[in-house]
């Protein structure tokens, strides 16, 4: 074997051929505009004064930004600072929209596209009427010992039991609603506790019991439990939130209907955007999302459940709820695990299990055709690119990612890793998008708002070789002077102020900053140049079969930790050189297999990877088997299911899945530990390009994408030493060249690869690199 040695950190010679074919050089001399980093451009509610705005988007240009995108938001402002500017509180009026006129056409003559964000504030809301807003469902309760004859008021609306978790985080709350809609009064026999939680039998709906003074009823024998199932308004405010009036009063809307959509819709963005020329937005975006409810509700989901469904869910509400509310705040406090489980089960706990999973599914469809459905129809109609970021929704975040034309990740929300950060490129690859970007330089830290270069640098090459292609800054704040003298900085973190948390979050670009960014934004315009040239390649589809990623604050003690929240099974396909998708259970059943591997929508996969799988439809089951057979490999991590999820039709489509599985278990290969998974990758699949040398495990990140003439390789060394990658190529090539994001420079490392060379590359700490193969001729 021949080694062809590099040590990276020496300046390249100048390129003696030119690999134009695979990646154009012009391309990477001259990247195109879009492959500009983009910045959030916070805003002081509508405090802007637009001559302070056009120079400071002059500024973010020559910084070697691409785009800004308007979020204007009253965090890390106070009583001082709104009782002396009214117009922090003026998002929406008229003043605001010209603002927004004039700044749109400032960033153009700057050289800057314009992005617009569909709310001030998150999570979506604005000031609107009660029944717009996010919907709960609240159950009072009474019991009652028969045989006696009843008659007196209504059990009353208990206060949301997460209140107090959400209000140890943030204040998004406002009081109680106490406008409350009876939809349900039910009597359920209390039967003897599983597992400390109580079992209701022979639950029924007493429909004619209600009197003007509450409720009548001859109650039979035995222990009786009466729910009364109310419907009201959250009194979720928008954290942040600029609007005219009171805080309170911009409430988060509906989630689960077009109803909240178009409040937001017309009642925000039409307005905003109308005074602008049509081409004068690029894109339209809607940030995460944190929702809550002690039970999330609409009025459109019981009819929306029956109809999808084939049966009422009205005598089983009581089941549905969970200890705790459900509440993305609640669950980061939640230390103890004491929240989250059933507050009801039925004699047959997996009766109980089965209509839980139907009310969820139907959530998540109306989460992500009527809400977000909405939102991708309004932004094509306008001629606008819809960019999203879907996690902290209802609906599965692989699906949801793959509604947008931009999927976008975060570095905040679970923790910033890898392994969540796959998961918006895993939807861009499989929906076809060129684009996916993600929400980044952004952490919790115990002091300070700035991340070092290096860290920097970590952080982008993380987010690149999960296959993010395109990265926006968390923000450059208008340069706003407040009423202590102080320049404002929404996330300085603290207390006395609108916050988003006591901590600071980095990193703060000011004008100082922004004066250092543009060698660094020239790097990020290379990389995302070159990984948005031709089309992304993955070896394995890896199936998640949790439809959420769970949410992890990535506070920093010191600095960054690489590869911090990576799972061991990530590491290990890493270590194989293996690049990989995660895909849902809806990709995967709609997969086609095809010679040498399978299809999921636009990208090609060779062996498939599934999680622990208990509960699947038979259609995923009997696909998989589909897949199977056609000699794809495909490994388990864990349990195959055992039956099918919700209770309609139960018997038989458990049968179905039963018999897929039986049928499977002749083909799929089952792993219970990192080691065993890695012999079993070593033996049933290849890299497509490379693998690592003869008895070596790669400690680098590989990405890859494939243009009509060879292949593109992103290589990443997520440590703070140096590390050194033996690249053992599959086939031959020709001119083997090494690209240098941050110098620009490339350099020809061989003229010819032949099948099976080994390359051996040296990179520093948190370095990123580029690498081209021509397809031999």
């Amino acid at each position: 074997m021949i080694f062809a040695v590099l040590c990276v950190g020496h300046t390249p010679q100048a390129g003696v051929a030119d690999d134009a074919k695979v990646l154009p050089l012009a391309l990477w001399q001259n990247p195109p505009h879009e492959a500009r980093p983009v910045t959030r451009w916070w805003w002081p509610g509508g405090a802007v004064e637009p001559a302070v705005a056009k120079r400071q988007l002059q500024q973010i240009s020559d910084a070697g930004f691409g785009a800004v995108e308007v979020q204007p938001l009253l965090l890390g402002l106070g009583d001082d600072d709104l009782r002396a500017d009214t117009r922090l509180r003026s998002v929406g009026e008229p003043t605001f929209r010209e603002t927004v006129r004039l700044a749109a056409a400032a960033a153009a003559d700057a050289g800057l596209d314009f992005d617009f964000t569909l709310g001030s504030g998150w999570p979506g809301g604005l000031p609107t009427e009660k029944h717009n807003a996010e919907r709960q469902l609240l159950m009072g309760t009474i019991d009652l010992v028969g045989p006696i004859h009843f008659e007196g008021p209504l059990p009353d609306p208990p206060d949301q039991s997460y209140r107090w978790a959400v209000e140890l985080v943030l204040d998004v709350l406002g009081p109680p609603d106490p406008d409350v809609r009876l939809v349900a009064l039910l009597a359920g026999r209390l039967g003897p506790p599983r597992d400390r939680v109580p079992t209701l039998t022979d639950v029924r709906e007493l429909t004619d019991a209600e009197t003007p003074e509450g409720f009548a009823w001859d109650v039979p024998e035995g222990k009786w439990r009466i729910f009364a199932l109310y419907e009201n308004a959250t009194g979720h405010f928008v954290m942040g939130g600029a609007y005219p009036g009171a805080e309170a009063d911009a409430l988060v809307v509906d989630h689960l209907s077009r109803r909240g959509a178009d409040a937001l819709l017309t009642g925000y963005a039409e307005p905003a955007l109308a005074p602008l020329p049509s081409d004068q937005v690029r894109e339209v975006f809607v940030d995460s999302f944190e929702l809550m409810g002690e039970l999330p509700f609409s009025a459109e989901l019981l009819d929306a459940f029956a109809e999808t469904v084939g049966y009422p869910l009205t005598p089983h509400l009581p089941l549905l709820f969970r200890k705790g509310g459900e509440s993305k705040y609640g669950e980061m406090v939640d230390f103890l695990g004491r929240n989250g489980g059933p507050v009801y089960l039925t004699a047959d706990p997996e009766r109980a299990e089965r209509i839980r999973e139907d009310y969820v599914a139907v959530r998540a469809m109306l989460f992500e055709q009527r809400f977000i459905g909405r939102f991708v129809d309004w932004a094509h109609d306008h001629g606008y690119t819809f960019r999203l970021q879907a996690h902290g929704g209802y609906s599965n975040y692989l699906d949801t990612y793959a509604r947008a034309d931009v999927p976008e990740s975060e570095a905040l929300f679970g923790g910033g890793s890898y392994d969540f950060l796959k998961l918006a490129a895993s939807a861009a690859h499989v929906a076809g998008r060129r684009w996916v970007s993600s929400e980044s330089f952004i952490t919790l830290r115990l002091f300070g708002t700035r991340l070092s270069e290096e860290e920097m640098r970590l952080l982008a090459g993380r987010a690149y070789s999960a296959g993010i292609n395109r990265l926006a800054f968390h923000g450059v704040p208008y340069p706003y002077k407040r009423a202590d003298g102080k320049m404002w900085y929404p996330f300085s973190g603290g207390f006395g102020r609108i916050l988003a948390g006591p901590l600071p979050m980095s990193s703060h670009i000011d004008a100082e900053f922004l004066a250092e960014l543009p060698a660094f934004n020239r790097f990020l315009t290379r990389l995302s140049t070159a990984m948005s040239h031709g089309e992304p390649v993955a070896d394995v589809a890896w199936l998640r079969s949790d439809p959420i990623y769970p949410d992890t604050a990535s506070l920093q003690i010191g600095r960054i930790k690489p590869l911090a929240g990576e799972s061991q099974t990530t590491k290990t396909l890493r270590a194989r050189g293996l690049v990989h998708d995660r895909v849902s259970r809806r990709m995967l059943t709609a997969a086609k297999p095809v010679p040498d591997g399978f299809t999921i929508g636009s990208q090609h996969y060779r062996a498939l990877l599934l999680d622990p799988l208990e509960i699947a439809d038979p259609e995923l089951v009997e696909n998989i088997v589909a897949i199977a057979k056609a000699g794809v490999p495909v490994v388990a991590l864990g349990a195959l299911p055992r039956r099918a999820p919700g209770l309609r039709d139960a018997e038989n489509r458990d049968q179905r899945v039963r018999a897929g599985v039986e049928r499977l278990s002749k083909y799929v290969v089952r792993v219970s530990h990192a080691d065993r998974l890695e012999k079993t990758l070593s033996e049933k699949v290849t890299g497509s390009l490379v693998v690592p040398a003869t008895g070596t495990r790669l400690s680098i990140s590989v990405a890859q994408r494939r243009s009509r003439a060879g292949n593109i390789l992103l290589l990443f060394n997520e440590s703070w030493s140096a590390a050194t990658a033996e690249l053992r190529f599959i086939s031959d090539g020709e001119a083997l060249t090494l690209w240098d994001p941050w110098s620009g420079a490339r350099r020809i490392l061989r003229e010819d690869v032949a099948a099976n060379e080994v390359v051996r590359i040296e990179l520093d700490a948190a370095e990123t690199l580029i690498l081209t193969l021509r397809d031999a001729r």
